[in-house]
Formats: C-alpha cells, sequence, structure tokens
C-alpha cells in the first residue's frame, strides 16, 4: 500500500478554522509526554497560560523535557530574565521605542546572543553557548519584551523571523538576528576605539508577512525542529500533536497529524496488526471527520482483513467484517462486492458440501442484503 507523502514542513503556518480545545480532537498516547510535557500541555488545553507557561513551552518545545534538566534550564532562563528586568529598571522612564532597543543591544552586550548558527533553534543552544537563530532570538526578545510591558508581536515570512514592536514612532521592525536590528534602515553610530563609526542594518520588505502571538511563536519550534530532520520519521506523530496543541488552528500540524495516522495505520495492517490499526484510523477520523485520506483506508483496512479471511475459505468470518465494514465506509462498493462474494462463495461451498438447509439460510440472509440479485437467484433455482 502506497503512504501518503509527509507535508512539507515550513516555520509558516497558516490560520484555518476555530476549533474547541485541542484534547476534544485528539489526546496523546501514554509514552508521549513525560510528566513535565504532561503538566504543561493541561495547562495549555485549559488554557492556563501565563508568562511562565510560556518560558517553560520555549524549554520544552526545545525538548527539555526530562525533570531534572528541565529544572536546569529553567533556572538558566530565569536569570536570564531576572537580569534583563534589573537592567531594564533604569530605562523605566524611556520611550516604548528606545527600551525596545535598549533590551536588543543588552541581548549582545550581556552575551545572551553570541553567534548566529542556522541549526541553532532551541533554547539549551541559546543557553549552553549563547548560538541562535532567528527563531530563538525572536523568542526570547519577544518574552523578554512582554515581560516589560512592550507590545510586540513575531512576525514570520517565508524561511524567517523576527520581531514588530508597537511604539509611539508606529510599528518598528526588530531584526533579532544582530545586535543593531532594531529598526533597519536606521543609522546607528557607535563608539568603537576612540572612534565613531556608523552602523547601518539596511530595512528588507518582507513579503507575506504574519504577525503570529506567542502560542504559535512557541508550536513553531516543533515544526522547526522536524524539518531539520532529513528523512520522514512516523514517530513525529507526538511532535505534531504537540505543535496541534499549541496552534490548534494550523492546517500543518492538522494535516501531519492525519498523515501521520495513516500511515500508522497503514503499517500495522500490512503485518497484520489490526488490533493497533483499526485505533490509529478511528483517532483520524474523530480528529477529521472529513478526511478522504483516513476513509479510503478504512476500506483498505476492511478489505485487506476480510480478504485474508476469504482466502483461507473461512467465509463466516469474512462476511462479520465485511458487514461491519459497509456501516464505516456509507455502503462502499468495492466492500459491499466482497461481501457479495463472501456470501455466494459460502453459499456454494455448503451447497457443494450437501448442507443444503444451511446454505438456504445463509441465503436468506444474503437477500436482505442484495434482494434482486441475479447471482443469488440463480442459487435460489439450485436450492429449491
Amino acid at each position: 500500500m502506497k503512504k501518503y507523502i509527509l507535508i512539507v514542513l515550513l516555520i509558516i503556518l497558516y490560520n484555518c478554522f476555530v476549533y474547541s480545545k485541542p484534547s476534544d480532537r485528539i489526546k496523546f498516547y501514554s509514552n508521549e509526554l513525560s510528566n513535565i510535557e504532561e503538566i504543561f500541555f493541561s495547562n495549555v488545553d485549559e488554557n492556563k497560560i501565563d508568562l511562565q507557561t510560556y518560558y517553560d513551552g520555549f524549554l520544552i518545545a526545545s525538548s527539555i523535557t526530562n525533570e531534572s534538566d528541565f529544572l536546569f534550564y529553567r533556572d538558566k532562563i530565569n536569570e536570564i530574565r531576572l537580569r534583563a528586568m534589573e537592567n531594564m529598571l533604569q530605562y523605566q522612564n524611556e520611550s516604548d521605542y528606545n527600551k525596545g532597543k535598549i533590551l536588543l543591544k543588552w541581548l549582545y552586550t550581556s552575551n545572551i546572543l553570541k553567534k548566529y548558527y542556522l541549526s541553532s533553534t532551541l533554547a539549551n543552544h541559546l543557553i549552553d553557548s549563547g548560538s541562535y537563530n532567528c527563531l530563538s532570538s525572536t523568542i526570547i526578545y519577544t518574552l523578554l519584551a512582554t515581560e516589560l510591558g512592550l507590545d510586540v508581536n513575531a512576525v514570520f515570512t517565508p524561511n524567517h523571523s523576527f520581531a514588530t514592536l508597537k511604539t509611539e514612532k508606529g510599528e518598528i521592525d526588530v531584526e533579532t538576528t544582530v545586535e543593531y536590528g532594531f529598526d533597519p534602515g536606521t543609522e546607528e553610530i557607535e563608539e568603537f576605539e576612540n572612534q565613531q563609526r556608523i552602523i547601518y542594518v539596511p530595512k528588507t520588505n518582507y513579503g507575506n508577512r504574519k504577525n503570529v502571538d506567542l502560542n504559535f511563536l512557541i508550536s513553531s519550534l516543533y515544526a522547526n525542529t522536524i524539518s531539520l530532520i532529513p528523512t520522514y520519521n512516523i514517530n513525529n506523530l507526538a511532535a505534531y500533536k504537540k505543535g496541534f496543541y499549541l496552534s490548534p488552528n494550523e492546517k500543518l500540524f492538522q494535516n501531519n497529524i492525519v498523515i501521520t495516522l495513516n500511515n500508522k495505520a497503514i503499517d500495522n495492517i500490512d503485518t497484520k496488526n489490526y488490533e493497533e490499526a483499526i485505533v490509529y484510523l478511528e483517532d483520524a477520523l474523530h480528529f477529521e471527520p472529513n478526511s478522504e485520506i483516513t476513509k479510503y483506508n478504512i476500506v483498505y483496512f476492511y478489505q485487506t482483513k476480510g480478504s485474508e479471511y476469504l482466502d483461507k475459505n473461512d467465509f463466516a468470518s469474512a462476511i462479520n467484517i465485511f458487514k461491519n465494514a459497509l456501516k464505516e465506509t456509507d455502503n462502499n462498493t468495492s466492500i459491499m462486492h466482497n461481501l457479495k462474494v463472501s456470501y455466494y462463495n459460502y453459499i456454494r461451498n455448503e451447497y457443494d458440501a450437501n448442507r443444503f438447509e444451511n446454505a438456504k439460510i445463509i441465503l436468506s440472509r444474503a437477500f436482505l442484503i442484495f434482494p434482486n440479485d441475479g447471482d443469488f437467484r440463480y442459487l435460489e433455482d439450485l436450492l429449491y
């Protein structure tokens, strides 16, 4: 059975419809969450979110989910928070424009942000070595600016992220990947080795800008991390669910949950592990009732399982499977065909074995589903 190609993971996700809380659509399996994650995602599910939750989410979405590691890095990031807030106290009377500019500068001069690396997405990269990329630097800047009471959002464009700050001078872009990235396009004069030099970061006119909230910003860590994995991994299902809990309206997570559940089901069908397979398919259908992929694979499930009994001439079992399948597949024509074949062969088998009375009983049941079928009328003529 051919598997479906995983949808390409991009940082950019798009809003679609609004749903109820995430757990109403899908739940985590028992082995998918650590104790720390269970607490975090339960709070997310119930919308019990404060600023500390977002800092914790930065760590958890960076795969810091062991309790001792989590507590260690939580202390480290809280130290950064404390240092930032203490430093900004002296600027409390400054304008929001200046506060936002000073905060970005501080992240570099205090060696929180030291070196840009394309793959340095995670919180532990930033905390351990000061390495960062556009996503991790945007997250730490946005969290700290929010804690300062500034009106800040993250912005996503194709393959890039940065921040934007609402100020008395208007909405200002903040390129968090460079020390002088506040309000690109303006000149900055810096004292350097007893001389002055002009620093200038060009302003970029990004297309397809999308302002996003903190939930989206944290969830994008899951998308970004998975996109760095060179091959498709069916075990990414948990990561898609985690991203979905944080951003339940994002189609990227929705679609990949459906695809991965279906691929897991196919793997189990192909190894004849039917009990596991149907669980994945039922979860996929509950998550997205209109999924054509899932409906197709439910038919495939029943066809494969029923045909296995049909091939062994266990016609009674095949009939039970295909009859149940009719309810689940809206009387799918191929299921109906295999049900007819099962009934026909069962009746013919009983007839050939001179078990005529049993053949008549089976025929009467077949007529309830196929009342005017010519093949069964032919068998009726043989029996009566």
